[in-house]
């Protein structure tokens, strides 16, 4: 599993901002991806398919929900997609005890493009 390292999304950019020109905008791993969540901060969670077909992206709940019952969040990405996936990572939820990172997995890895980014709101 790769450790993403974060992208931190200007407040205010002065030109488009390209996620996929930045360094830390990686392949996904086939054995998972994690990064770290919180610490007083907004995380989205960026993800660019050129996989000819569509995948699932999964991040891993080690925790229950506020509705007392554990289960992981995938999510369907088609073939083409290119931008952030909506999800709120409730640290009490996705974090894992101890180190509050957020686990990812990929039904197939092949063609994805990721990034964890710190977002400005």
């Amino acid at each position: 599993m790769a450790t993403l390292d974060r992208i931190v999304f200007p407040e205010e950019p002065t030109a488009a901002f390209d996620i996929d020109a930045e360094a830390d905008a990686v392949d996904a791993d086939a054995a998972g991806d994690d990064f770290l969540n919180g610490a007083g901060v907004k995380i989205g969670f960026w993800v660019k398919s050129t996989a000819g077909a569509v995948r699932t992206v999964t991040f891993v709940a080690p925790n229950d929900c506020n509705f007392g019952f554990n289960h992981d969040e995938p999510i369907t990405v088609p073939d083409g997609f290119e931008g952030f996936i909506k999800i709120g990572f409730e640290g009490a939820r996705f974090n894992d005890l101890g180190d509050n990172m957020v686990d990812v997995t990929y039904d197939n890895a092949a063609g994805l493009k990721v990034a964890a980014v710190i977002l400005p709101f």
